[in-house]
């Protein structure tokens, strides 16, 4: 497998640690350049395919995701033949799948051991039972902190492949995408906007801010200007990796399906955390450590998080209806929301926001037309 090959896996797990994923798949797509790979990182790399090839996604007009699940009609014929039982098929992903997030976060724990966390993994790891097969989950708060140590560590960029939408006549429009390019700085002890080139292996961030005129107040003013230009010089002077760690702890810390060790009922106590901080005024800085995962700084994220608006009830982006399949899109401001997050590179990311700005013309382009060909028959009749 060739390290671009590498790069365009994107495996459904179901653990909800896509994150994870995106650094190991670059530390392979590193390696493989300059030396062969294990039996145990190509065994990796088989399962990811696999799990990428029976990924079923529909997304939106924005490239944004509205459904994802795994489809085992997808097995290739090679694998198993078409005829083979329901039960092996899903038996057979299953082990795939708690093979790739058992190597995933042994990966991760080698990878970012001086990384402090919260107690002992044994204890805050959960666990997906599907067909006799465990999957095994860390916190969103965890993993996500994981992610960007790493990133950190390893000279890994990250790109945000940021869309802004507004609420027009009762639909979504797109006022502007762009990647915006972070190398981590080690004199700052921050992400810093760079430069990247094209073949560059970085960590794609597939985010949202969606801007509501007259529900400004939903979000204090924050990231809620009317303009794209304006939005994107207030979104570039934010922290990004504090950005990153406010969505993950809005993010439910384990999958429904996830159950706590036998060993200890003990979790992260992330719920407790938010009820411990209020923010006392508007426009405190924030930066988060990327050298440790603390209770304090849970409780000030959290803090921040209410107050800004990112933790109201019920707030996502879009949802699929199971049924009539129709999509329901928030009627609210949104000020930053992640949608996905995979290894890429960085010519691949800013080729997908240019094509997303090139698809918003042409529509305005078509709109034009239908509506030009009207008003001139309204002025001759």
């Amino acid at each position: 497998m060739l390290s671009t090959q590498i790069l365009k896996l994107d495996p459904l797990v179901s653990d909800t640690a896509c994150q994870t994923r995106a650094c190991y798949l670059i530390y392979l797509s590193r390696k493989i350049k300059t030396t062969d790979l294990s039996a145990e990182e190509t065994n990796y790399l088989e399962a990811c395919d696999l799990l990428t090839q029976t990924q079923s996604r529909k997304t939106d007009i924005f490239g944004l995701i509205t459904e994802e699940k795994t489809d085992i009609d997808k097995i290739p014929a090679t694998i198993l033949p078409p005829t083979t039982s329901k039960t092996k098929k899903n038996t057979l992903l299953a082990k795939r799948k708690s093979e790739v997030a058992t190597a995933t976060l042994k990966f991760l724990q080698q990878g970012c051991n001086q990384l402090a966390l919260l107690g002992d993994p044994e204890i805050f790891t959960y666990r997906i039972t599907s067909f006799s097969q465990h999957i095994p989950v860390f916190p969103f708060y965890i993993s996500a902190k994981m992610m960007l140590h790493y990133a950190a560590m390893q000279s890994i960029p990250l790109v945000v492949n940021l869309r802004r939408l507004s609420l027009q006549d009762h639909s979504y429009v797109l006022d502007g995408a762009v990647s915006l390019v972070y190398g981590f700085k080690a004199e700052a002890g921050r992400f810093i906007p760079q430069e990247a080139k094209e073949n560059a292996e970085v960590i794609a961030i597939d985010a949202v801010s969606c801007y509501v005129k007259g529900k400004e107040d939903e979000v204090q003013g924050f990231l809620a200007s009317p303009t794209f230009e304006a939005f994107l010089e207030a979104f570039q002077k934010e922290d990004i990796a504090a950005l990153v760690m406010l969505c993950a702890l809005g993010h439910p810390p384990y999958p429904p399906s996830a159950k706590p060790p036998k060993l200890t009922k003990e979790t992260l106590p992330a719920e407790e955390a938010k009820q411990t901080m209020e923010l006392k005024k508007e426009g405190i800085p924030l930066k988060v450590s990327l050298e440790k995962c603390s209770q304090q700084e849970i409780a000030l994220l959290a803090a921040y998080g209410r107050h800004y608006g990112f933790f109201r009830p019920n707030v996502q982006y879009a949802s699929l209806e199971p049924k009539t399949q129709k999509l329901t899109r928030a009627s609210t401001c949104l000020p930053f929301f992640i949608d996905h997050v995979r290894a890429a590179t960085a010519g691949e990311c800013k080729a997908t926001m240019a094509g997303l700005m090139e698809k918003q013309k042409q529509l305005k382009v078509a709109q034009e037309e239908i509506v030009q060909p009207s008003m001139k028959i309204g002025m001759t009749s």
